[in-house]
Formats: structure tokens, C-alpha cells, sequence
């Protein structure tokens, strides 16, 4: 067997087997097109399955996904949107920690409960961490509006290379903008624009309906293999170490291998796995 090929069986064997997932939720509410990817598959979503740490949620144009956390409250998502769900430290049914989501875009109601480490929402401009809060937010790659609906939240810029800049403590009834260009901003209400494109459902308390589902045990349908296209914002974002392992196994795979190798200078980890040749070390100088 060829040492590269050696080399990457050795190393899958160590990345590839998938750990198990305490459920930190359920899906209550899927309309429109919605999926789900568990490891390095895509599954269609469907009401009563369960929400699990790592899962991330893609959501097509005005698809509504609610999640009914076990412990930290409720989302509700709304496309075009994707979510995250970074962490959910459970240990025998309790947080041992903070809720941790990212929100790259979307439409997000997050209703959240008094726990003792909060929820934080992490998008490409800023930080939030809540705690027994209700926040409506709207997220773009390089841009986000926050309207405390109630509570309070404290708000901190992300600044270049993933540094944390100023922080802000916003209060019930006031919105918050800020954008890649633009510093942060504030007013004592939503603005009008703001307010007509908000989607019209998140106006109303979020449903509380996962007792419905509190026995179902719904399978997911798989869909198909996530590809290079969709790996690569997670490859290169905040939780590069987290998919870079997740990711691995599929180095196995020809086309999604390929698309690695014509990128191999943004994956310095990939590259000592498919070429360890070029890291061995250098035979010593013959002897004059």
C-alpha cells in the first residue's frame, strides 16, 4: 500500500467514527424546505425529529423551522437561513455550560430561559449572550439587526482575526445594527423597515408545543453527502478545528478530495495527511 494511502486509512480511523449525541431538543414546527446535516450527510427535516449538538439546519426561502430546546428555550428559524448549533453541553439532562449557536443569515426568534450559563448566538459582526431574554434577529454575512423584545442582551463586536471588540448591554424595546462597514448602532424602537420585513409570525409568542412530540421517535430521511461547496465556509470559519475533523472521512471521496487538493493551501492539516511524503524528514547529507 502506498504510504499516502496508508496514511489517510490511519488517520480516518481516528476521526471518522462519530460520537454519540444526547438529544438537546425537538424539531416542533418544519414548513417549507428544510434540512438537517448529521456528520457529513444532509437529511430532510420533519416535525417530532430530534435536534442534536453539532446539527446544522439550512432552510430554504420562507421554510419556518421551531426548535424546542430541553433545556435553554425555543428558536424559531426562517429561511433563507442556516443555523449551527456549536453547543449543547448536556450531562444527565443538565447544561454544564453555555448554549452556543452560529447564525451565519436567517431570521431568528430566541426565547430563552433563566439557566445559570445563558445562550450565546455568534454571527460574522458581533456576539450575543442572553440570558431569560426574547430577541428577534436578522442576520447577513456582513451585517445583523437585533430587537430585544424583552430581557436584556450583551452585545460584543467580533473584530479581525476573531478578537472581541467593544461590548454593549441592549434593553428590552430597543434594536441594534451594525454591519462589516458601519459602526454599531442603536434607537429606542424597531424601525419601520425593520418591522415590515420582519417575517409576520415572529410578532407572536412562540408556541409551546413539543409535549405533541414527546414520544415520537422520528426517523430522518436521508438525503445525499454534503459536497466541497457546502464544506468550505464551515472549513474556514471560527469552528475550523471542529470541521476538520468532521470533514475528514470525506477525503475518501474522489470529487470532494479533488476540490481539496486544487485548495490544498487553505488546508495545511489535509496536506500533511495526503502528501506526508513532503513532511518526512530529510535524509542527512552524504559524508565528504
Amino acid at each position: 500500500m502506498k504510504t499516502t494511502s496508508l496514511c489517510l486509512v490511519l488517520w480516518l480511523s481516528v476521526t471518522a467514527a462519530p460520537g454519540y449525541a444526547a438529544d438537546g431538543g425537538i424539531f416542533t414546527i418544519v414548513e417549507g424546505s428544510a434540512r438537517v446535516l448529521r456528520d457529513t450527510k444532509w437529511y430532510a427535516l420533519a416535525p417530532g425529529a430530534r435536534f442534536q449538538e453539532a446539527d446544522i439546519i439550512d432552510a430554504a426561502e420562507k421554510a419556518q423551522v421551531q426548535i424546542e430546546l430541553m433545556k435553554g428555550g425555543t428558536l424559531n428559524l426562517v429561511g433563507p437561513a442556516t443555523l449551527f448549533a456549536a453547543a449543547i453541553p448536556l450531562r444527565n439532562d443538565q447544561l454544564t455550560g453555555a448554549l452556543e449557536f452560529a447564525l451565519p443569515r436567517g431570521w431568528l426568534k430566541l426565547a430563552t430561559k433563566a439557566t445559570d450559563a445563558g445562550v450565546r448566538v455568534r454571527s460574522s459582526v458581533a456576539v450575543l449572550n442572553l440570558q431569560d431574554s426574547i430577541v428577534v434577529m436578522h442576520i447577513e454575512p456582513n451585517s445583523m439587526e437585533i430587537f430585544v423584545e424583552s430581557g436584556a442582551v450583551r452585545i460584543t463586536e467580533s473584530g479581525a482575526g476573531g478578537k472581541d471588540g467593544a461590548a454593549y448591554d441592549a434593553k428590552a424595546g430597543e434594536y441594534w445594527a451594525r454591519s462589516a462597514d458601519r459602526p454599531i448602532s442603536t434607537e429606542r424602537r424597531a424601525p419601520p423597515p425593520f418591522v415590515a420585513a420582519m417575517p409576520h409570525h415572529l410578532v407572536d409568542p412562540l408556541p409551546n408545543i413539543s409535549a405533541k412530540y414527546k414520544d415520537a421517535r422520528v426517523q430522518l430521511v436521508l438525503d445525499r453527502d454534503i459536497t466541497y461547496a457546502e464544506a468550505a465556509p464551515w472549513l474556514n470559519g471560527p469552528y475550523r478545528k471542529n470541521f476538520l475533523k468532521r470533514f475528514g472521512p470525506k477525503l475518501q471521496d474522489r470529487e470532494f478530495r479533488g476540490a481539496v487538493e486544487a485548495n490544498i493551501a487553505h488546508y495545511p492539516e489535509w496536506d500533511r495527511v495526503l502528501h506526508p511524503e513532503k513532511y518526512l524528514p530529510k535524509p542527512p547529507a552524504p559524508a565528504t
